[in-house]
């Protein structure tokens, strides 16, 4: 029984030494890799985890209980700095909790980057889960009231654990996507944002949301907030948020990125070319619109590899002009008559 005891206290510090470890800002790739492994190395980790989750709603109740009576005015250290006090007021159990998570109230930021022709997947600290494509970088910022990810680049596919008390927020580019619980997709693009929803239900809204509690359960009522559900793709450019139902497979395309595939049926060239850009370092242009207007159908690595095989097919299958100047590829006109 002891030998058990000892686990489950090894398995406790653990859990609390990885939940920090995995919000600081300088996490490795390797650490997350790390904490994956000893998450699934034994059942009383991952209890040790999922107990240690369910303190930070606790905890985010018992702050606001110490807003109420004054104890914390000016952020978690002022809170930490009183927290004796509120023992005297609350009961012993609250303490603990608060002495065991003290660094759960303040805000915790990591930042996670992608290179070209790399993915990478983050387990997030509330249990939810982040899928970075290639040349993409974001930041997550978690407190004990909201979660926050800012998508600066580049596209992401985000599984949200429930949490209705802390909504998810995505804000990349004009776009903000709040969520409580659900998949969907975010793709930042030069001119647009685009959210495609795998599964649930997901409030859109374009423009930045300036002084606006991100605590907030619900979206604020300007600019308008549009809901999009699994099998809607909304288009945000601006403040102008357009929701439309796309096909199944349409959906399944948008996210085949994440088993190392793109997959194209009958779309534009252009639109092919600009997806795969994002895989090579290579600046592939593409200027005659007679050209990017083309009908094309395939499948294709995500990847440089993938790239390359891209080319040739403009080249060998449709006869097109494929001219390699440094770092840039020039598509042009047909090299031969006939070209589709």
């Amino acid at each position: 029984m002891a030998d058990n005891r000892s686990q489950f206290v090894d398995a406790d510090r653990d859990a609390s030494e990885w939940m920090a470890r995995l919000e600081s800002d300088d996490v490795t790739s390797n650490e997350r890799a790390d904490f994956e492994r000893w998450l699934a190395r034994s059942p009383e980790n991952a209890l040790a985890f999922a107990r240690l989750r369910a303190m930070r709603k606790k905890f985010a109740a018992v702050r606001s209980m110490a807003y109420e009576f004054g104890l914390a005015k000016d952020g978690a250290a002022e809170y930490r700095a009183h927290h004796r006090t509120w023992g005297a007021v609350a009961a012993g159990l609250v303490c603990a909790i608060v002495a065991s998570t003290w660094y759960l109230g303040r805000e915790h930021g990591s930042h996670y980057q992608t290179s070209i022709g790399e993915r990478a997947k983050a387990i997030l600290p509330d249990g939810s889960s982040m899928e970075l494509n290639s040349n993409s970088d974001a930041r997550v910022k978690y407190s004990a009231t909201s979660r926050i990810i800012e998508l600066n680049r580049g596209e992401a596919y985000f599984q949200v654990a429930h949490d209705a008390a802390r909504p998810f927020w995505v804000h990349g580019g004009d776009a903000w996507v709040r969520a409580v619980g659900t998949a969907f997709n975010v793709d930042v693009l030069a001119d647009e944002v685009r959210v495609t929803v795998d599964e649930g239900t997901v409030k859109v809204t374009g423009g930045r949301l300036v002084g606006v509690d991100l605590a907030l359960t619900k979206m604020p009522p300007e600019p308008g907030a549009s809901a999009v559900s699994a099998g809607q793709r909304a288009e945000i450019r601006d403040t102008t948020t357009t929701v439309t139902t796309i096909p199944a497979a349409e959906k399944t395309r948008a996210v085949a990125w994440r088993s190392g595939m793109q997959v194209f049926d009958n779309q534009s060239l252009g639109d092919m070319v600009d997806e795969l850009s994002r895989y090579t370092a290579l600046r592939i242009r593409v200027d005659d619109p007679a050209i990017r207007s083309l009908l094309v159908s395939g499948s294709f690595e995500a990847s440089p590899a993938g790239v390359e095989k891209m080319l040739r097919m403009l080249h060998d299958g449709f006869g097109l002009t494929v001219r390699r100047d440094h770092d840039a590829v020039y598509v042009e006109g047909a090299t031969q008559v006939g070209v589709p």
